[in-house]
């Protein structure tokens, strides 16, 4: 809850900023392009049995046209697709002026940044009002659209899947006869449950580690131009060495810290490289079955493959 009262107000402040509210308009079209996007992609699935259904019939017409529909749906997404990256990037630089804006406002105001130097508690705020406003709207924008948009992709997807999965899957197993209806279903939601469970479990230190090393680096960066700007006393002082020490220490707890993400991250690719290679086909393995019994045809198995690989 506070996280979301935190993004509510990032996201107030930039949208009251200067453009702000024409950012917020560009916000919804690029909204409502992912959701054409995601009608496309339908059109895609269903293409998929078209196509290969005229292949199992040696349909030769039927497939020279299906190539050609091919093409034109391929069209379509790659322009919506380059139509919302356009204008989704208009929305981020309108956002992040309005939000540097606002920091900077905060930090020079009743001398804060005099007083933030002094206490403490906030470490390098100029790293914060160049790189993390940037970051916040980058990541709100594409993020927080992915999220909508994959709330309203999963009802049209599951919708098409259960409409496709009109076959059970049944075995017996110790002498017990099991029969699970439209299985597809079933199997999606557990199989992208086990993947995200281990990805996070798996993964869930990355995001720790990756806020130290943003601000190891910052640190290092920062002693720096501490140096170039205190060059004269410097260089007065004889204090090269001392200096030296310091961008060495501040340099080694990036490797340090480096080391363990990269350890990390070949954690995390353990599984989930081998994991992404195969999402594309487990489904047409789990429609398989269905398949060999003369339940689907070769268009039908691609077309739920496809349906179940985007749910």
């Amino acid at each position: 809850i506070r996280l979301i009262r935190e993004m509510a107000w990032l996201v107030s402040l930039a949208v009251k900023g200067p453009g702000g509210k024409v950012g917020l308009a560009v916000f919804v079209g690029v909204f409502l392009l992912n959701i054409v996007s995601i009608q496309i992609n339908l059109k895609l699935i269903a293409w998929n049995a078209s196509f290969y259904d005229a292949l199992q019939k040696l349909d030769a017409g039927a497939a020279v046209r299906q190539v050609g529909a091919f093409f034109v749906i391929i069209g379509a997404s790659a322009s919506v697709f380059l139509i919302a990256s356009y204008l989704r990037k208009i929305v981020q630089i309108r956002w992040r002026r309005a939000l540097t804006s606002a920091s900077l406002d905060r930090w020079l105001a009743h001398k804060n940044y005099w007083h933030l130097a002094n206490d403490g508690k906030i470490d390098n705020p100029d790293q914060r009002i160049a790189d993390d406003c940037r970051i916040f709207v980058e990541k709100f924008t594409q993020e927080g659209l992915d999220v909508a948009g994959n709330i309203i992709a999963l009802f049209s997807y599951v919708t098409l899947l259960w409409t496709l999965s009109t076959f059970p899957l049944a075995f017996t197993i110790a002498g017990t006869f099991v029969e699970i209806p439209r299985y597809m279903v079933w199997a999606a939601p557990i199989y992208v449950a086990i993947g995200s469970l281990m990805t996070h479990v798996l993964g869930r230190p990355l995001k720790r580690l990756s806020f130290e090393q943003q601000k190891r680096e910052a640190d290092f960066r920062f002693s720096l131009v501490r140096m170039r700007e205190a060059s004269d006393e410097v260089a007065l002082a004889g204090g090269e060495a001392a200096e030296r020490r310091q961008f060495d220490g501040r340099f080694g707890r990036i490797i340090d810290n480096w080391r363990r993400l990269i350890g990390r991250e070949f954690v995390l690719g353990l599984f989930t490289r081998p994991y992404m290679a195969t999402v594309l086909r487990i489904p047409l393995f789990l429609a398989l079955p269905a398949f060999l019994a003369g339940k689907l045809t070769l268009g039908g198995l691609m077309q739920i493959a496809n349906a179940f690989s985007n749910v």
